[in-house]
């Protein structure tokens, strides 16, 4: 892994090769994955909570897989391979959908599809990064006319 400068939170401050004070980012390492890795995040206990109707809430959970499917300059791209969720007791299977990570894999975005018919936006965090141990995921789930708030806390395999 390689130290980066200059990255994330701290744009232009502590960007320079000069020795003085360091942002967030300087302390970061690069992770380095690999075309056709899969990462995996799975969650037992998440919750969810139906927008607009903040009675309509309860457990969630789900498994998510993400494959690296090419490297960027500054990160990776991703494809959701696989998974399920569980909202309200209904269990959905994830159809396909894709996803991007920065230079230090510590967040994910993305989207995609489920069967029943379903679709959604995700953003990740992870302890350390993706290629860590543990990470929560945010999605913002529609099946139907229905829309959820939904996260998932759980371990990562790699």
């Amino acid at each position: 892994m390689t130290c980066q400068r200059g990255q994330g939170f701290d744009q232009g401050y502590g960007r320079s090769n000069m020795p003085g004070p360091f942002g967030l980012s300087d302390l970061q390492n690069t992770v380095n994955m690999t075309v056709g890795q899969t990462i995996t995040i799975t969650s037992s206990q998440g919750t969810y909570h139906e927008v607009g109707s903040p009675s309509n809430n309860g457990t969630a959970s789900g498994t998510v897989t993400f494959t690296v499917t090419s490297k960027l300059a500054e990160g990776y791209t991703l494809s959701i391979s696989g998974g399920s969720l569980v909202v309200g007791g209904t269990t959905y299977t994830i159809s396909s959908g894709s996803a991007q990570t920065g230079t230090f894999a510590e967040t994910i975005t993305g989207q995609g599809t489920t069967t029943p018919a379903g679709q959604f936006l995700l953003q990740g965090y992870a302890r350390g990064s993706f290629a860590g141990t543990s990470g929560t995921l945010l999605l913002d789930f529609k099946a139907g006319s229905t829309e959820y708030a939904v996260a998932l806390s759980g371990a990562i395999q790699s």
